[in-house]
């Protein structure tokens, strides 16, 4: 496994225990606690356009809109996300992270 890969995989798995752990305890749903994990992991936690884009998640609870139909709200909450990290200097997705090391 190359250093790089070495250092997604370690993004990757610190998105997922913090969205692991923001759903049942701070009871958030999927598609906010899903756009919230990453964020916060690629150190965008006070950011307060990218705390406005998450409140905006809400409405993919539950698929779109609440409905129990259509895409899953976890998957939908990959939209916004996308565009985020697309602009929001991307290149952070492949150095380590000092949150990282706060473990």
């Amino acid at each position: 496994m190359t250093k790089k890969s070495e250092i997604k995989k370690e993004i990757l798995d610190e998105a997922y225990r913090r969205g692991y752990d923001y759903m049942p305890k701070k009871s958030w749903p999927c598609a906010p606690a899903v756009f919230a994990a990453v964020m916060d992991t690629l150190g965008y936690e006070d950011d307060p356009v990218i705390n406005d884009v998450w409140k905006a998640t809400i409405g993919f609870t539950g698929g779109t809109g609440n409905m129990a139909i259509g895409t899953c709200g976890a998957m939908d909450a990959c939209m916004p996300l996308k565009g985020c990290i697309s602009t929001c200097h991307h290149y952070k997705f492949f150095i380590v992270l000092p949150s990282l090391k706060k473990k």
